[in-house]
C-alpha cells in the first residue's frame, strides 16, 4: 500500500475531514506517497477518535509526523500523545531521505502504541522498487 489503510468502515465525513485539512496545508510535489502516508496516519487517528472501526493496519512510504505544527487546524494532531493510537503500524523510509532528517519516521511511527520503522539503507525520498527494499522482520 502506498500510504493508504487497508479498506476499513471509515465514514466519508472522516476522509473529507482529514482530506481538507491536508488540501489547506500541503503544497503539491512530486512526492505524493508521502502526503499519502501522512493522510492514512491522520485517518487512523481520526476513525479511532470518533470510534469508528480502525483499519487493521497501515504501511506508510516515508510519511512525517505533522506538516505545519504551528497551523491551528492540526493541534489536535500536532498534540497526540506518544503510543495513543492502536492502528498496527509499519513505516518505511530511507536513511538518505531528507525528509527524515529530523527522525520524522520515528516520530510518526512513536504515535502508534503497536509499530515498526523499517529503514531502507541508503534509500532516498522514493519509492522503494526492490523486494529486497521491503524486507524486514516479521511483523
Amino acid at each position: 500500500m502506498i500510504g493508504a489503510v487497508e479498506a476499513s468502515t471509515a465514514s466519508s465525513a472522516s476522509v473529507k475531514a482529514c482530506a481538507g485539512c491536508l488540501a489547506l496545508q500541503l503544497p503539491l510535489t512530486s512526492h505524493p506517497f508521502c502526503r499519502g502516508a501522512l493522510m492514512a496516519a491522520l485517518l487512523c487517528a481520526r476513525l479511532e477518535e470518533r470510534g469508528e472501526a480502525p483499519p487493521k493496519v497501515a504501511i506508510l512510504f516515508n510519511g512525517f509526523l505533522t506538516p505545519l505544527p504551528s497551523n491551528p487546524p492540526l493541534r489536535w494532531w500536532r498534540d497526540l500523545a506518544p503510543s495513543s493510537l492502536r492502528t498496527p503500524t509499519l513505516v518505511v523510509c530511507g536513511s538518505a531521505d531528507p525528509v527524515n532528517a529530523g527522525g520524522q519516521a520515528a516520530r510518526l511511527a512513536a504515535l502508534f502504541a503497536t509499530s515498526r520503522v523499517h529503514v531502507v539503507p541508503n534509500g532516498a525520498h522514493a519509492m522503494p522498487r526492490e523486494e529486497e527494499d521491503l524486507a524486514c522482520a516479521p511483523f
